[in-house]
């Protein structure tokens, strides 16, 4: 118990639950690389760790570790205390002594202590909200009681164009992107003998960005609202999104159903929702002229880029100059020949004088 003492799980606890866990946990020892928990798995136990270091990962390809964790840390306790599945993977970053305490042994007592605690710690997110300082005590406290809780690693899509809109997030934790994606055709002409030419159409998805979302936003809102007013979910048929959400780095969201957003928020709070968590769409006249001022800037890099070649053929541009003016591989390659060709053409025009 003394060594209990120095671990953050068991502080705040009484002498006796403390005592009655210790009784509980049982040892563990995992080789490094060995696997502890998987992503998805029933959460029926939660690990500390006595010795070693502990990687976690948001997936089971072990590529995209968020964090490690060493001595007295300890994890997969929410899973328990919520009865969820595991929400990552982890495995034994090296040699790892364990402490394992079993679901059927954890104090239910400590789960209303767990869950109590968030709810405290849920309640004063929302009082830091503007837009939920208006409401009162109570009214809050019912709506953390009906929030979930919800995770995504960078660059995973919370949700994308044209799926089911039945969702209010509030961003808790992290940064997310709000895009609008649009197709563009582009034809081209490829030569085929005399005087014929071979049309080909080709498509492309693009994405502009709409909003940065941090913490303390609320989004998801405006599809349900546009489609079922003011007055709530009357329809059966559903709302769609018509914007892709991607998380721009960790982040945690609390969330509520649609049918529940009617029942808690007023005919004012809509219409303020609406107004203070605004995300404005882009018109097709918009849309146009960024593609249009997009391509004259890539146009003026390119020529830019030419210019100076015209002017300065001592050198060959640097990789870095190149990927300066064009992003993508192809057009480098493109610039990088023409710029060749001509330092080229310039060293044999000086070889014949």
């Amino acid at each position: 118990t003394k060594w209990a003492d120095t671990v953050p799980f068991f502080n705040s606890l009484a002498d006796r639950l403390r005592m009655t866990i210790c009784e509980k946990l049982h040892t563990a020892y995992y080789k490094p690389g060995e696997i502890i928990m998987r992503k998805s798995e029933p959460s029926d136990n939660m690990l500390i760790v006595y010795k070693g270091v502990i990687g976690v990962y948001i997936d089971d390809e072990w590529q995209n570790r968020i964090s490690t964790q060493g001595e007295r840390s300890d994890i997969g306790e929410m899973g328990v205390v919520y009865d969820k599945k595991r929400s990552a993977s982890v495995k034994a970053e090296e040699a790892v002594v364990g402490l394992l305490l079993d679901k059927d042994d954890y104090p239910s007592e400590l789960v209303a202590t767990r869950r109590k605690q968030e709810g405290v710690e849920n309640i004063n997110f929302i009082r830091s909200i503007e837009f939920f300082r208006r409401w009162t005590e109570s009214k809050r406290t019912t709506l953390v009681s009906m929030l979930k809780k919800k995770r995504l690693r960078s660059g995973e899509v919370l949700y994308d164009e044209g799926g089911v809109a039945e969702t209010l997030y509030i961003l808790k934790r992290g940064e997310l992107k709000i895009e609008l994606g649009f197709e563009t055709c582009e034809g081209h002409r490829w030569p085929r003998g005399n005087r014929e030419w071979e049309i080909s159409t080709v498509k492309r998805r693009h994405y502009i960005n709409l909003k940065t979302l941090r913490s303390g936003d609320c989004f998801g809102h405006e599809e349900i609202i546009e489609k079922h007013g003011i007055a709530g979910v009357t329809e059966k048929s559903q709302a769609v999104r018509r914007t892709r959400v991607t998380a721009l780095s960790l982040c945690e969201l609390l969330f509520i159903d649609s049918h529940e957003v009617f029942q808690i928020f007023s005919s004012q709070d809509i219409i303020s929702l609406q107004t203070e968590f605004l995300v404005p769409l882009p018109t097709r006249e918009d849309i146009i002229q960024r593609l249009e001022d997009n391509k004259k800037k890539h146009r003026t890099r390119i020529e830019a880029l030419l210019d100076a070649a015209d002017h300065n053929l001592d050198r060959f541009p640097s990789p870095r100059e190149v990927r300066s003016f064009c992003p993508t591989t192809k057009g480098q390659k493109r610039i990088a020949n023409i710029v060749a060709d001509r330092i080229r053409d310039e060293k044999e025009r000086k070889e014949i004088r």
